[in-house]
């Protein structure tokens, strides 16, 4: 066929603005299916692409799918084509397989696909998640900086260091969790229980885990303040050892001068940073104590009612097996101390001694 005029009509107005120009194409794939068609398009004397909406243009659809349908007594048939209109291909070097880094890297510096069709489909849905800065992959974030992407010999470096470096702690079974009233008890169960992992993982001395398990302390943010120790002291957050084993923003891009200034800015702000947690860890108690009270069921006791008296309270001397009985009884209330204590008398009426809290009797129901 020697055609020389060619008018094409579509009912696509992507299509028919990106190729007069007044769309522009900003998919890598789109434009490179674009520049084929402008490259056919200039072999003929008068080429004309026209948009028809499809509502104006259904008599023509129905003739066309009427047309590339197959007959109703023919067997449908699928040409194999030998490759892809477009190459996308990613190649790698020495033959590895591409990691997912490497191909939203190659896509994100030249539009580069992977040839898997739902590999591509994938990184082409998920590609404005991430960013390139200076070769390396970062995925946004909503309301923090840029994230590093790391290639699985860099995230293997990152979770050793993790879970057997100096920041070992930050890992943990909740042994960092709830310690808002800040009870030296707990921070010092908090140690022993960090020093028993490392010590059994290392096959160490425990003083020469200590500075580890203290620095795990010291820089894990809380949950009911959300900010580490180290940060309500010093204003702000400590660098990490995984950022200086695998390059981060924060320390690729270190400015003595810029970092002192915003470190004395941070001092500026930390009385402010200091009642901010504060208000958090009394919001915190208050949440918890909500939790708490709603398992909690009050006990009434009132005047004439029986009760089962705790026995390790009353006879706290006294050694009893595990199979012995807890509460012995029953006993009469015959007072009201204050709220919460009673006065006990034996079923005979005898006076029991003392008085009782609350919390060793149980209502005895007959």
């Amino acid at each position: 066929m020697r055609v020389t005029d060619i008018r094409v009509i579509t009912d696509s107005q992507l299509v028919a603005r990106q190729l007069d120009g007044e769309y522009e194409a900003r998919d890598p794939t789109m434009a490179k299916y674009l520049a084929q068609v402008r490259s056919l398009a200039a072999r003929f004397a008068h080429f004309e692409l026209s948009n028809v909406p499809r509502s104006e243009n259904q008599r023509a659809d129905t003739l066309a799918k009427l047309a590339s349908g197959p007959a109703p007594w023919a067997r449908p048939e699928t040409e194999e084509l030998p490759r892809r209109a477009i190459e996308v291909v990613a190649t790698v070097a020495h033959g590895a397989p591409a990691t997912w880094v490497q191909e939203m890297l190659r896509f994100k510096q030249d539009g580069t696909l992977p040839d898997n069709t739902t590999t591509a489909r994938r990184l082409r849905r998920t590609q404005a998640w991430y960013t390139e800065e200076g070769g390396r992959l970062y995925k946004r974030s909503f309301s923090r900086p840029l994230l590093r992407c790391l290639e699985p010999s860099e995230a293997w470096t990152v979770l050793s260091d993790m879970h057997e470096g100096a920041c070992g702690e930050h890992i943990g079974e909740r042994a960092l969790t709830h310690k808002a009233n800040g009870l030296a008890e707990v921070t010092n169960r908090s140690i022993v229980d960090g020093l028993k992992r490392r010590v059994s993982a290392t096959r160490s001395a425990w003083i020469d885990e200590l500075p580890s398990v203290l620095w795990a302390l010291r820089t894990t943010p809380k949950t009911p303040t959300g900010e580490s120790p180290y940060s309500l002291a010093f204003g702000t957050e400590a660098v990490l050892p995984p950022e200086v084993a695998v390059p981060t923003p924060r320390t690729a891009d270190y400015n003595e001068e810029a970092s002192g200034e915003g470190l004395r800015s941070n001092l500026d702000l930390l009385e402010e940073r200091r009642a901010d947690a504060h208000q958090k860890t009394l919001s915190y108690k208050r949440a918890v104590a909500r939790v708490y009270n709603r398992s909690v069921r009050p006990r009434s006791i009132r005047l004439e009612d029986l009760v089962l008296r705790k026995i390790e309270v009353s006879h706290p001397t006294q050694v009893r097996g595990k199979l012995a009985p807890k509460w012995e009884g029953p006993y009469r209330v015959i007072g009201v101390s204050r709220p919460g204590t009673f006065r006990l008398a034996t079923m005979d009426g005898d006076p029991v001694p003392r008085t009782w809290n609350i919390q060793n009797l149980r209502k005895y129901f007959v």
